[in-house]
C-alpha cells in the first residue's frame, strides 16, 4: 500500500509539471590561461547573435596548477544570468584570478556581481600584478536579493573588504575556504548596514585581518546567520559584529588573538570582541529571536595582553578589548566559552603581531593604517612560486581540550586542517530524516509552486539535488529518480 501511493505521488508530481523523462546536464566551457584577459572576454562573449546568453547553465572551467594566472582586463561583471566559475578537478593548485593593470597603471576589483555567483576551488586576490594594493573589495554584491556561493576558494589581499554587500536581501554562503590578509580598513565580510537575508559562513580560516571578521555598519540585519566550525586568527580591532538577527548559530569555533589592539582607558570606545543585538527593526516586528552559542574557544595570547600593558605612550593605556557588552551579555552566555591556548602546527608568528601592536600604537598614535606587515612566511609574489598559496597549517594537537570539545567529539574550528568534511546531510533528503522519500519531492514541489517555501539553508542545500545552486523542477525530477531507484542526486551522498 505505501508502495503503491509513493507512485502515485510520483506520477503526480510528473504530470504537474510534464515530466516524464528528462535529463539535466550543465554547458561547460574551458577556459585555458592563454593570454590577458582570456577571462574576461570568454564570459562577456559568450553570447548569441541577439545578445542572450549562449547557455544561462554554464560552468566556466579555470585549469589549475602553478602557471595557471588568469589576469584580469577588468571587473567581471553579471546581469541577468547566474555566473558560475570552477576550478577543473584534481589536487594541483588553484587557479589564480589577479587584477592586471591596463593603461594609465589602475586596476579593477575582480567581481562586481548584479546576479548570483559561484565560485568553487580558486584563489582570488586584489592584490594586482604589479603588487600594489590598489582596489577594494574582491567581490562586491550589486544587485538586491543576489546569491553568492564561495566554496573551496582562497580570497587574499585587501584594502577594505573581501565581501562587500551593496544592496538588501542577499544570500551569502561561504564554505571550506580562506579569507587572509585585509589591510587598512581591513574587513573580511561588510555588510554595510544592509538587511541581509542569509549569511552562512562554515569550515573556513581566517587569519590577518586589520579590523574585524564580520562588519554590521551601524544599521541592518541577519535574518539567518550561521557561524559554524571556523578558525580564526590575527584580527586586530574586534572580531564580529553579528548585529541585530533572527536566528543565530555559532557553534564550534576557534578564535585567537582577536581584538589585538585592545582599547584606550581614556577615550574607551564601543568596540567589542562580539557584538550582538536583539530585535528592535520593524520589519521584523512579531519574530522570535533565536540564539545558540555552543562550543567555541575564545583565546589571547598572555604576551599580546603583556604588550598592551607594556606599551610607552603619552596621557593614556591600552586595555585589553571586553568579549561583550551588556546587552548582549544578556543574550549569550559567556561563561561557557573555552579559553585554551592552541599550538598550532605553523602559525603566524606572534611576534610579528607584537610588532605591529606596538608600531600602531607607539609611532602612530593608533592610526591602523600605518600597521607593518603581517606574517605571510614569504609566500611569494605575483609570478614568484608559492604565490597563492596557504603557507600556515592550523591543525593543533590531540592532546588539547579543543581537539574533542565540538558536535560529535570533533576538533573545534575548520575541519579541514584535519581533513575531516562536515556532514550536511545527504541531497535528496530535504526534511533531514534520513530517507529520501515522497514527502522530499512534495516538500521540493512546494517550494517551486510558492505554497510552502524552503526557508532553512541547509534544507535548501539538501533539496538541491543536482548541486547548481537553485532548487527548480530539475531537482524534483532528481529525488524521484532516487526514489524510484534509477539515480543519485550530483553530490552530498
Amino acid at each position: 500500500m505505501k508502495s503503491r501511493i509513493h507512485y502515485t505521488c510520483i506520477a503526480c508530481v510528473c504530470a504537474v509539471f510534464g515530466l516524464s523523462s528528462m535529463a539535466s546536464g550543465q554547458r561547460i566551457v574551458h577556459v585555458s590561461p592563454t593570454e590577458f584577459g582570456i577571462l574576461n572576454r570568454v564570459i562577456a562573449n559568450d553570447t548569441l547573435g541577439n545578445g542572450e546568453r549562449v547557455d544561462p547553465n554554464t560552468i566556466y572551467e579555470l585549469e589549475r596548477g602553478p602557471y595557471a594566472y588568469y589576469v584580469l582586463s577588468s571587473s567581471i561583471k553579471n546581469n541577468g544570468y547566474h555566473l558560475t566559475i570552477v576550478a577543473e578537478d584534481g589536487d594541483g593548485e588553484r587557479p589564480k584570478i589577479v587584477p592586471g593593470v591596463v593603461s594609465g597603471g589602475e586596476s579593477s576589483r575582480c567581481f562586481r556581481p548584479s546576479s548570483d555567483l559561484t565560485l568553487k576551488g580558486l584563489y582570488v586576490t586584489n592584490v594586482d600584478q604589479s603588487g600594489a594594493w590598489f582596489p577594494k573589495n574582491i567581490i562586491r554584491l550589486q544587485g538586491e536579493g543576489i546569491r553568492l556561493v564561495v566554496d573551496d576558494c582562497h580570497l587574499d589581499g585587501d584594502i577594505q573588504s573581501h565581501v562587500r554587500f551593496d544592496a538588501h536581501d542577499q544570500r551569502v554562503f561561504i564554505t571550506n575556504s580562506v579569507l587572509s590578509n585585509s589591510l587598512y580598513n581591513g574587513r573580511s565580510l561588510d555588510r554595510r548596514g544592509n538587511r541581509v537575508d542569509t549569511l552562512v559562513v562554515e569550515n573556513c580560516t581566517f587569519y590577518n585581518l586589520i579590523s574585524e571578521v564580520v562588519r554590521e555598519g551601524d544599521s541592518g540585519f541577519v535574518r539567518y546567520f550561521k557561524f559554524n566550525h571556523n578558525t580564526v586568527v590575527n584580527v586586530g580591532v574586534e572580531f564580529c559584529e553579528i548585529g541585530e538577527t533572527v536566528t543565530c548559530i555559532f557553534t564550534n569555533n576557534l578564535i585567537v588573538n582577536t581584538g589585538f589592539f585592545g582599547d584606550r582607558t581614556d577615550t574607551p570606545g564601543s568596540n567589542h570582541i562580539l557584538e550582538i543585538f536583539p530585535i528592535t527593526s520593524w520589519q521584523l516586528a512579531g519574530l522570535t529571536q533565536t540564539i545558540e552559542f555552543r562550543n567555541n574557544n575564545f583565546y589571547t595570547d598572555s604576551e599580546i595582553i603583556e604588550t598592551q600593558a607594556n606599551l610607552v605612550l603619552d596621557g593614556f593605556e591600552i586595555r585589553p578589548l571586553p568579549m561583550i557588552d551588556d546587552v548582549g551579555n544578556a543574550l549569550v552566555d559567556t561563561s561557557q566559552f573555552i579559553h585554551e591556548r592552541i599550538p598550532f602546527t605553523t602559525g603566524p608568528s606572534l611576534d610579528t603581531t607584537l610588532n605591529i601592536i606596538r608600531v600602531v600604537w607607539e609611532d602612530h598614535d593608533g592610526d591602523k593604517d600605518f600597521a607593518s606587515p603581517f606574517d605571510n612566511r614569504n609566500v611569494g609574489s605575483f609570478g614568484e612560486e608559492g604565490f597563492g598559496t596557504v603557507p600556515f597549517d592550523f591543525s593543533y594537537p590531540a592532546s588539547t581540550l579543543s581537539y574533542t570539545s565540538a558536535d560529535g567529539n570533533l576538533p573545534l574550528g575548520d575541519l579541514n586542517w584535519f581533513d575531516i568534511e562536515i556532514s550536511e546531510g545527504r541531497k535528496g533528503d530535504v526534511d533531514g530524516n534520513g530517507d529520501v522519500d515522497v514527502l522530499d519531492v512534495l516538500s521540493v514541489v512546494n517550494h517551486i509552486l510558492g505554497t510552502v517555501p524552503i526557508t532553512d539553508p541547509d534544507a535548501l542545500w539538501r533539496a538541491d539535488c543536482n548541486d547548481d545552486d537553485q532548487v527548480n523542477v530539475l531537482d524534483a525530477l532528481g529525488i524521484v529518480n532516487v526514489i524510484l531507484g534509477s539515480g543519485e542526486c550530483a553530490s552530498g551522498n
